[in-house]
């Protein structure tokens, strides 16, 4: 065996470990994990094949459009895993690379003719001009026919044939782009040998590799190890699945004859212990004395010893890339992926963000730089793989590392950069802290060296590590000798913090409150707060002169001890120890990053006024910028603590970088980098000034020989030299990584920042690991880390276990019942005393909510709380339960039914308890009157006057009641002390008698409560199993809401037997052409159109259009309110329109009908374009409904009839049975042609519209010339009304699109902002014209003695207000005062005007700017002015935005109706009726879309015509025998059924609701001979005379044959019409079968079956030596020290701040203090004042 050298690391993969005791060993079993297994499939399978030629198909049809290529990679990512795309693409090429088309102009189609060959070279341009001619034929048959003409003219038939077999790809697809222009391409994709096709998608089996050569397996048992023992050499190619290609004797399989499970010799390690014993997968331990108890710990360890560190490099790689090749896949997962399932995010990555990241990744490239290597080449260097492993990995190309890295860089000057220097001083040397820098930025991480990975569905940690306790430094490196024995010191205290963190080792006495706490856990610091500390000089004054060192030096004597034993020296204390905390820290209410919630996408928004976030403006800004905050929009700094920690650091780093500069320059005043205690307070005492205290004292000075001249300020010298001096390197370096962080999304953002606060406070790991990473760096890239990474390392496995006890209760054997011999044989059977045996079910569905309630039970019933989860369903107890659920039912409440069984059970359990009722009715009193029994009569003398009263006289709230004593039992457990009077002092005396009665009947009705509970539980969890997720919920909200609680279907037993089959249908009238009710010489809407039946039919439920509104309130110009009411009707809207636009969830939707609605009022009531339109769908009308009261009705009506299928022939006979179903009756079927070419005429007609309107406004855009402005601005209002009046219609076709909203929105803008500039151009001229006439007055007041310059001047100063242009002084004042006179009343004209505006009448944007431009005053008269270009500008720039969206209209409208047309004539071709259907329903989609409603009419057999009318007219006699018992049976039957089954419910939704509004009494009521309700009538099938319906109770008749003799259909429906015609057709709503119980069912049982639960860790250990020793080699005890050491580590790692509070490391830690100055007088950052600035601007 090679020695394993020390100089490559070893990588332990996990393992799962098994144990199990038996009274003489103990018995260990090892599963590899994911990691491990090779599933790695070598060839492709058909359907793998079909998706490659698609995306190769896509690829090429994209034309080089990036776009296209995404979507033709997501396109194969959803059939095929990326990684396993990625290698398939490589295999499965084109044969013509070159013939891909690229640079395609956008808009230009591609159609692909994909061939196995390549086409003959004299056929190519044939099949070019045949399919580019049948493309812009447009389906235009004329065309068509002329391409045939040409194509058989060019090749002759034969070739012809052979060319239209080879139809492209698309060329049968709407186009994305309509129009001519069209490229065709060639695809070979040669045919791939069928022997290199997989025949399925599993044809190999999977094997664990590279495991170890052999598990060596270590007991420790009270910090001791008591055994290790070594396992048989690990089986090579050990496998872990049955292999499919095992030939059927041998395959896995259950041999039904005898009972036996025959298991294939390679898996039969896996069930039998002895197999995996010799597959060296399992160990024998003899149990000895020194682990009586168990174990403590079990380790397992196992290497790779027979490879070399090269080949076992080649061999990972080999693995690594078959897993990625393999369905399952191998990705890096970035950070912040989700680690479960939750209402933002599912868990995992996002599949195609991993796809395309897989793409990215099939170019990658190595790199030397470290600040641009990416977390897959850190993944390759480290763990010593050649990167071309790499190459399609998704997420190789990640930055989380550098990422981290930046935020240290960025971050350290304000924390450990701080901290040490200033607060620690004297402690560590500068060059100590340099080290220490340098050492935290490349190896101290809070998130590691390596990214996480996931192999098939399970992600691993890859985590560097070492033996701690073991680790050594050279002597040329004492910082890390002298930092590892900090770290190791520290360490003790973080382990004795583990005391106080929670664990499953110790829960306490709620562990599962401890289980809560523990998953409640965040990875990161989540909440920031922060506490105040001064100096004891701050605190004592000034000139305290030590008089509190005494003092200080008894309460820092616990800190100074901590510093001492840390290696600190004691000659001086340092500045931290003199700073006095508050006891109270304050929560930080800033976000973390930014202002918006955080994202994994957006970036940190702009802050500054050029469109900057506040890093780069950090990042590029110069000291006075940053220290005074300016350049933000509106002078507000951001407030959130990244930015201040950031800023705070960067000043701090400007300081640091003066003091290197002093420091470097000889003779230099060095500043200090501590804060001194005070800031400009020291007075002079004479005439020598004091020299300022500010960190920002260098920076603002001229020190010759630090800048080189007297004018340039340091602060400005080392921005001059930032990049190039090495004093400014770090700082140089700080702005790089603030750029890096710039480019980070603020989730990102926020999880670097809480890693560096995380590794500045509590996480001790991080530095520890640090030490394991630099070691690991070492070994790859030597010891000054420039080294070409080295290649190689060592692999094995490891496994960890703990709390290993044995249970050494003895054995219980049970004898073998003589009938069961056969069986079992005659020896005892061993039986385990604590198992819960079986539960036999009625149904394996049953079995399994028995074995999950069971479950439940035994996972939480404990000492003290027994009853948890204990479900009993008796026989008495659930009829108990289901009394009280039927009550519900009947609308009766919870609280009630307990309170009538009370008083109930008092009345009959003994004469006298009837007296204690009343005065208990008033103790707890019901809370709503619903028992009538109870409630008293109008004329009853007694009638109560208030409500308390009422409610007291109904029943005792029973709910209340139990509340009470069981909060009474809950205070004081004794007997009796939940007794009546339960507390109360004022209820009526009771015997002693009465007491215990009232105590028996209290525990009676608790138990009618548990029932109920156990029943709810169980029922919840049935449903929920069955995957009923709405029945489960149902069922549990009905008893805590009080609502009607569904038949259990839990206690119900399943019986199979005669099947009846329900339909629940409704017919319409057949026959009715596409304008059916349309008004006279007017067409219907196109849906009505394409669908008249259901149009025809939906008023019988729906209000007239003419009473459905909605109310549009603005207010005028005046400051008066004003409303129209607006109609369906005027919004021209069919019934069946409401369907698709009545959707108040659906915002698109809605956007049509809000600008239909808007439309309507801008036409008819034209308000001015400023006021604001608000549709104020809740608002009621008098006599009306509105559309928002209508909605639920159509919401209804919607789902009911866009989720059913149109009905047909053989939904008229039972699904089951005897009776064969006619499935060719189904093909009599007919859509008339009527309808889509009706619809057609419609989108011809606006096609039409839409093309004059492109025509009109082409005429304004001329190509290649400036617009024609004039008639722009003039005619802009009628192109608006014109294009809102076309979208509006094409909104009917399905084609929704921005428009009156819109378009009103945006003149509402214009003529606003217009207005508002008018108006700001008045207010500033009446603004110079006051200050003018003020000067005016001031000039008639001035005395006579005046001198005249002085006159001259005051109205110089008038005439520059009311001019621009100032004329010669004229010759006195008296010319000069007329003159400005003169000017001040054409200026008081000019603003009076402007002032007008205001009240302007317009009400199209071109009326106001022809106002506003005649009454602007002259440029002279204001030097801004108000220019009209910029309003213009958009008026123009708007048309041209008009002409673009009519032509995209245009072209919609054409690709729908090329679409149609084709149809139409495939419908013309068709010889079925099936076919003309589908061609019918094809060009209907084609028109409207994809949810248009198509209702097609079908003929039935006239038998089956003939029965069904017959049974209709038996309708009534079918529920004859019902009406007994029944007024309405057929409404009982589908109220009944409306619990449980959907559409039912939304058929009795929509009657209820329909009758709510049009029904007598409703908002709509016509009275009694008004509305008819719809009703439904059921018949049955086969029709047998004298028939009773199955619905409900069945009448058993013995002068008839059983009904039950064979499957019936009981067909259910609504008939708009009679049966009178041939023809029908409908929609069946809903469809279920329920089966009359046989004699013989299958019953299911649940064990109890206690498995193992142990899981192998989720983290790969890369293991470093804990010192370099040359030549030396690893032990296996090396690899299980660091196995145990790192678990160690892996504990502290869940100790908090918090468990380091009461300890002196309180005081000591986090290394995040900043100087708080209110003022700029140095450096300072106040988190309160941010506090303040957050809470004033919200």
């Amino acid at each position: 065996m090679p020695p394993l050298s020390l100089d490559f690391p070893v990588l332990l993969g996990p393992v799962r470990v098994e144990t199990r005791y038996t009274p003489t060993e103990l018995l260990i079993r090892v599963f590899p994990d994911e990691w491990s297994v090779n599933k790695f499939e070598p060839r492709p399978t058909a359907a793998e094949l079909a998706a490659l030629d698609a995306y190769w198909t896509g690829l090429w049809a994209s034309g080089g459009s990036p776009v296209g290529e995404q979507a033709a990679w997501h396109q194969l990512v959803t059939r095929v895993p990326a990684g396993r795309a990625g290698w398939l693409l490589g295999a499965r090429a084109p044969a013509n690379p070159a013939d891909r088309p690229v640079g395609v102009p956008a808009g230009t189609a591609v159609l692909v003719i994909v061939s196995e060959q390549p086409p003959a070279a004299a056929d190519r341009p044939a099949t070019v001009a045949y399919w580019t001619a049948v493309w812009r034929a447009h389906g235009d048959r004329a065309a068509l026919a002329n391409a045939e003409i040409a194509l058989l003219a060019a090749v002759g038939a034969t070739r012809a044939t052979a060319i239209r077999a080879r139809r492209p790809s698309g060329v049968d697809a709407a186009p994305a782009t309509p129009g001519d222009a069209v490229v065709v391409a060639f695809l070979v994709l040669p045919a791939v040998p069928g022997d290199q096709i997989a025949p399925r998608s599993w044809t190999v089996a999977a094997t664990a590799a590279l495991l170890p050569d052999r598990f060596t397996f270590y007991g420790y048992a009270g910090g001791t190890q008591v055994f290790a023992r070594t396992g048989e050499p690990v089986r090579p190619g050990l496998a872990v699945s049955p292999d499919p290609g095992e030939p059927s004797p041998t395959q896995l399989r259950v041999d039904e004859t005898a009972g036996t499970l025959f298991v294939p010799p390679n898996l039969r390690w896996l069930t039998e212990f002895q197999e995996a014993v010799t597959a060296g997968m399992g160990i024998r331990i003899t149990r000895t004395a020194e682990f009586p108890g168990g174990l403590d710990r079990l380790v397992v360890v196992g290497l790779r010893e027979q490879a070399t560190p090269a080949q076992t490099a080649t061999a990972l790689a080999g693995l690594l890339t078959d897993q990625l090749h393999s369905p399952a896949g191998f990705a890096f997962l970035p950070q912040g992926t989700p680690t479960n399932n939750s209402e933002q995010a599912p868990a995992g990555q996002d599949r195609f963000a991993e796809a395309d990241s897989g793409l990215a990744a099939a170019g990658f490239t190595a790199t030397t730089d470290e600040t641009t290597r990416t977390d897959g080449q850190w993944f390759a260097d480290l763990l010593g793989l050649d990167p071309a492993v790499l190459t399609g990995v998704p997420g190789a190309g990640g930055t989380d590392r550098r990422d981290a890295r930046a935020a240290h860089t960025v971050l350290w000057p304000a924390t450990w950069g701080n901290y040490l220097p200033a607060l620690l001083n004297g402690v560590l040397t500068g060059d100590q802290i340099a080290q220490t820098r340098e050492f935290f930025l490349a190896n101290v991480s809070g998130r590691g060296p390596l990214p996480a990975v996931k192999i098939g569905r399970q992600p691993y940690g890859i985590l560097p590590t070492t033996v701690f306790s073991r680790l050594v430094f050279p002597a040329t490196a004492p910082h890390r000798a002298a930092l590892n024995a900090v770290l190791t010191d520290l360490a003790a205290d973080w382990t004795a913090a583990l005391s106080q963190v929670a664990s499953l080792d110790d829960p306490g006495p709620d562990r599962q409150q401890t289980l809560l706490d523990i998953l409640a856990l965040h990875p990161t610091s989540a909440e920031y707060r922060f506490r105040y500390a001064q100096s004891v000089e701050a605190l004592a004054g000034p000139a305290t002169n030590g008089e509190l060192d005494g003092e200080l030096a008894g309460l820092t004597a616990p800190l100074r001890a901590v510093l001492t034993r840390l290696g600190a020296g004691t000659a001086t204390d340092p500045d931290l120890l003199r700073r006095l905390f508050a006891a109270d820290a304050h929560p930080l209410l800033v976000p973390v990053v930014d202002d918006r919630p955080l994202s994994e996408t957006n970036l940190i928004r702009p802050y500054t006024a050029d469109g900057h976030d506040y890093l780069t403006w950090l990042a590029d800004s110069d000291l006075d910028t940053i220290r005074d905050e300016r350049g933000f929009t509106d002078d507000l700094p951001p407030e959130s603590l990244l930015y201040l920690l950031a800023r705070h650091a960067v000043l701090l780093a400007w300081a640091e970088s003066a003091r290197r500069l002093a420091l470097a320059t000889p003779g230099a005043e060095v500043p200090d980098t501590r804060d001194a205690p005070f800031v400009h307070v020291r007075t002079a005492t004479g005439r020598q000034p004091i020299p300022s205290e500010s960190r920002y004292r260098t920076l603002y000075s001229t020190d010759p020989a630090l800048t080189g001249g007297q004018d340039l300020l340091v602060h400005q010298y080392l921005r001059d030299v930032l990049d190039i001096h090495p004093a400014a390197a770090d700082q140089a370096e700080q702005a790089a990584a603030l750029r890096v962080l710039a480019g980070l999304s603020t989730a990102k953002l926020e999880r670097v920042f809480a890693e560096h606060v995380d590794c500045a406070t509590y996480r001790l790991d991080a530095w520890r690991l640090g030490l394991a990473n630099e070691r690991l760096a070492e070994l790859r890239y030597g010891q000054d880390g420039t080294a070409t990474p080295t290649q190689g390392l060592h692999l094995g496995a490891y496994g960890v276990l703990e709390h290993l006890t044995p249970n050494d209760e003895p054995t219980r054997t049970a004898t073998v019942p003589p009938d069961l011999t056969a069986v079992f044989g005659t020896d005892p059977i061993p039986i385990d005393p604590h198992n819960d045996g079986y539960v036999h079910a009625p149904s394996p569905a049953h079995a399994r909510t028995a074995a999950v309630l069971r479950a439940g039970y035994l996972a939480n019933a404990a000492r003290g709380s027994e009853n948890v989860f204990a479900v009993n369903l008796s026989s008495e107890r659930v009829r108990l339960a289901l009394t009280i659920a039927d009550g519900m039912r009947q609308g009766q409440s919870l609280a009630a039914l307990l309170g009538y069984r009370f008083e109930r059970g008092l009345h009959d359990r003994r004469a006298g308890l009837d007296a204690l009722i009343a005065a208990l009715r008033l103790k707890f009193p019901l809370r709503a009157n619903k028992i009538d029994e109870t409630a008293p009569t109008p004329d009853d003398p007694a009638v109560p006057t208030s409500i308390d009263q009422v409610e007291a006289r109904n029943v005792i709230d029973g709910l209340a009641l139990l509340r009470r004593a069981n909060d009474l039992r809950a205070a004081d457990p004794t007997e009796g002390a939940d007794d009546y009077p339960y507390g109360y002092d004022d209820l009526p005396d009771a015997t002693g008698q009465q007491v215990l009665d009232l105590r028996a009947e209290v525990l009676a009705l608790r138990d009618v409560q548990d029932a109920v509970a156990d029943l709810a539980v169980a029922e919840g969890t049935h449903q929920a199993l069955q995957g009923n997720t709405e029945r489960a919920s149902a069922a549990l909200d009905a008893y805590t809401r009080e609502g009607l609680p569904p038949a259990p279907s839990v206690v119900e037993t399943p019986r199979s037997g005669t099947t009846l089959t329900h339909r629940l249908a409704v017919q319409f009238t057949p026959g009715l052409g596409p304008d059916h009710g349309a008004p006279l010489l007017r067409h219907n809407p196109p849906r009505a159109q394409a669908e008249p039946a259901v149009n025809d039919w939906l008023p019988a439920v729906l209000p007239k259009p003419a009473n459905v509104v909605a109310r549009v309130s603005w207010t005028k110009p005046n400051g008066t309110a004003d409303h129209r009411d607006v109609s369906q009707e005027e919004a021209g809207l069919s019934p069946i329109d409401l369907l698709s636009t009545l959707r108040p969830t659906d915002d698109a939707a809605m956007a049509d009908l809000d600008d239909r609605i808007i439309g309507v009022v801008v036409a008819k009531s034209n308000p001015r374009p400023d006021r604001v339109l608000s549709i104020d769908y809740t608002t009621r009308v008098p006599d009306k409904v509105t559309f928002f009261e209508l909605s639920p009705l159509v919401a209804a009506v919607r789902t009911l009839l866009t989720t059913a299928r149109p009905l047909r022939a053989s939904d008229l006979t039972p699904a089951a049975g005897a009776t064969a179903v006619d499935r060719a009756a189904d093909d009599v079927v007919s859509l008339s042609r009527d309808r889509p070419a009706a619809v057609l005429a419609s989108l011809d007609d606006l096609a039409e519209d839409v093309a004059d309107l492109v025509a009109d406004l082409g005429e304004l855009y001329p190509e290649g010339a400036p617009p024609d402005r004039p008639d722009v601005l003039a005619g802009i209002d009628t192109y608006l009304t014109r294009y809102a009046v076309l979208a509006a219609t094409a909104g009917g076709f399905g084609l929704p699109r921005s428009g009156w909203s819109e378009l009103t929105l945006w003149r509402r803008a214009q003529f606003t902002e217009l207005l508002a500039a008018v108006a700001a151009l008045a207010a500033r001229m009446a603004g110079a014209l006051a200050k003018a006439n003020a000067l005016l007055d001031q000039y008639d007041r001035l005395p006579a003695s005046t001198p005249t310059e002085d006159r001259f001047l005051l109205l110089e100063r008038a005439e520059r207000l009311l001019t621009t242009t100032t004329a010669p002084r004229p010759a006195t004042p008296t010319q000069l005062r007329t003159r400005v006179r003169t000017l001040r009343t054409a200026f008081t004209s000019r603003v009076t005007g402007l002032t007008q505006v205001a009240g302007t009448t317009r009400t199209t944007i071109s009326g106001l700017l022809t106002e506003v431009a005649g009454k602007l005053p002259p440029a002279d008269y204001d030097p801004i002015g108000l220019d009209l270009t910029p309003y213009q500008d958009r008026i123009v720039a708007l048309g041209l935005d008009l002409l673009t969206r009519a032509g995209k209209l245009a072209g919609e409208l054409d690709a729908r109706r090329a679409a149609a047309t084709a149809a139409l004539d495939r419908y013309d071709q068709a010889a079925t009726g099936p076919d003309r259907v589908r061609a019918g329903t094809d060009a209907l989609t084609g028109l409207l879309g994809e949810d248009v409603l198509v209702v097609p009419e079908f003929t039935p057999p006239t038998p089956v015509m003939q029965q069904w009318r017959r049974a209709r007219d038996d309708s009534d006699d079918l529920v004859e025998h019902l009406r007994a018992t029944r007024d309405f049976p057929v409404d009982d039957w589908l109220h009944g059924l409306a619990r449980v089954r959907d559409k039912p419910r939304l058929w009795e939704r929509t009657i209820l609701l329909a009758d709510a509004l049009l029904g007598p009494g409703g908002l709509l009521g016509t009275g009694i001979l008004g509305w008819k309700e719809p009703q439904l009538t059921p018949i049955q099938l086969p029709r047998v005379e004298g028939d009773h319906w199955l619905g409900l109770e069945f009448a058993h008749d013995p002068n008839l044959p059983d009904p039950l003799d064979q499957d019936r259909l009981l067909f259910t429906a609504h008939y708009a019409t009679g049966l009178t015609s041939g023809r029908q057709c409908g929609l069946v709503l809903d469809e279920w079968t329920e089966v009359v119980p046989a004699e013989r069912e299958t019953t299911g049982i649940a064990v109890h079956y206690d498995g193992p639960d142990s899981e192998p860790p989720q983290t790969m250990l890369l293991v470093v030596p804990p010192e370099r020793v040359p030549g030396g080699a690893w032990a296996l005890t090396d690899l299980v020290e660091a196995v145990t050491e790192t678990l160690d580590l892996a504990r502290t790692r869940a100790v908090e701040p918090e468990h380091l509070g009461g300890s002196a490391l309180a005081h000591l830690l986090p290394a995040t203090v900043l100087s708080a100055t209110r003022r700029q007088v140095t450096v300072g950052t106040d988190l309160a004042t941010a506090n303040l600035r957050w809470k004033a601007r919200r």
